[in-house]
Protein backbone atom coordinates (compact mmCIF):
# COMPACT_ATOMS: atom_id res chain seq x y z
CA UNK A 1 0.00 0.00 0.00
CA UNK A 2 1.46 3.02 -0.58
CA UNK A 3 2.00 5.73 1.37
CA UNK A 4 1.16 9.36 1.35
CA UNK A 5 3.91 12.15 2.32
CA UNK A 6 1.99 15.12 3.73
CA UNK A 7 3.59 17.76 4.26
CA UNK A 8 2.16 20.68 6.30
CA UNK A 9 2.89 24.24 5.06
CA UNK A 10 4.44 26.77 6.52
CA UNK A 11 2.17 28.98 8.58
CA UNK A 12 2.92 31.80 5.56
CA UNK A 13 1.58 29.56 3.21
CA UNK A 14 -1.47 28.66 4.92
CA UNK A 15 -2.48 32.13 5.76
CA UNK A 16 -1.78 33.15 2.05
CA UNK A 17 -3.60 30.07 0.88
CA UNK A 18 -6.89 31.26 3.36
CA UNK A 19 -6.56 34.75 2.42
CA UNK A 20 -6.79 33.96 -1.23
CA UNK A 21 -9.79 31.42 -0.97
CA UNK A 22 -11.85 34.09 0.95
CA UNK A 23 -11.09 36.66 -1.56
CA UNK A 24 -11.79 34.25 -4.64
CA UNK A 25 -14.97 33.07 -2.83
CA UNK A 26 -16.34 36.23 -2.00
CA UNK A 27 -15.19 38.04 -4.67
CA UNK A 28 -13.14 40.47 -2.42
CA UNK A 29 -15.78 41.47 -0.16
CA UNK A 30 -14.44 40.75 2.96
CA UNK A 31 -12.51 44.17 4.11
CA UNK A 32 -9.26 44.16 6.27
CA UNK A 33 -8.98 40.56 6.44
CA UNK A 34 -6.65 39.50 8.83
CA UNK A 35 -5.44 35.79 8.75
CA UNK A 36 -3.25 34.80 11.45
CA UNK A 37 -2.49 30.95 11.77
CA UNK A 38 -0.82 29.64 15.00
CA UNK A 39 0.58 26.17 16.22
CA UNK A 40 -2.79 24.96 17.08
CA UNK A 41 -5.51 27.35 15.87
CA UNK A 42 -6.44 29.71 13.07
CA UNK A 43 -7.72 33.14 13.85
CA UNK A 44 -9.64 35.43 10.43
CA UNK A 45 -10.49 38.89 11.06
CA UNK A 46 -12.39 40.99 8.84
CA UNK A 47 -15.53 43.16 7.87
CA UNK A 48 -18.06 42.38 5.70
CA UNK A 49 -21.87 44.03 4.20
CA UNK A 50 -23.36 40.50 4.78
CA UNK A 51 -24.26 37.00 6.98
CA UNK A 52 -24.02 35.88 3.47
CA UNK A 53 -20.65 37.14 3.35
CA UNK A 54 -19.47 35.70 5.95
CA UNK A 55 -21.09 32.47 5.12
CA UNK A 56 -18.68 32.57 1.89
CA UNK A 57 -15.65 33.32 4.13
CA UNK A 58 -16.53 30.80 6.21
CA UNK A 59 -16.74 27.89 3.39
CA UNK A 60 -13.47 29.57 1.98
CA UNK A 61 -11.88 28.66 5.48
CA UNK A 62 -13.41 25.06 5.68
CA UNK A 63 -12.25 24.66 2.01
CA UNK A 64 -8.35 25.00 2.99
CA UNK A 65 -8.29 24.00 6.19
CA UNK A 66 -11.24 20.65 5.83
CA UNK A 67 -14.44 21.05 7.64
CA UNK A 68 -13.37 18.67 10.73
CA UNK A 69 -10.82 21.39 11.74
CA UNK A 70 -12.97 24.63 12.08
CA UNK A 71 -13.62 24.03 15.44
CA UNK A 72 -10.47 25.20 16.45
CA UNK A 73 -10.38 28.35 13.98
CA UNK A 74 -12.02 31.51 15.31
CA UNK A 75 -13.70 33.15 11.87
CA UNK A 76 -14.32 37.11 13.51
CA UNK A 77 -15.85 38.56 10.55
CA UNK A 78 -17.77 41.79 11.96
CA UNK A 79 -21.23 42.52 10.59
CA UNK A 80 -22.63 45.91 10.64
CA UNK A 81 -25.76 46.53 12.98
CA UNK A 82 -28.93 47.31 10.89
CA UNK A 83 -30.73 50.30 12.27
CA UNK A 84 -34.11 50.58 12.21
CA UNK A 85 -36.20 53.59 11.34
CA UNK A 86 -36.94 55.14 14.91
CA UNK A 87 -41.10 55.74 15.11
CA UNK A 88 -42.93 58.70 13.37
CA UNK A 89 -43.89 61.42 15.65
Amino acid sequence: MPTENHVRPSRAELERAITRQIVQRTWGRVRELQVQAAEDRLVVRGHASSHHVRQLALLAVGEVIGLAALTRAEVDIQIPAVQTPGPSV
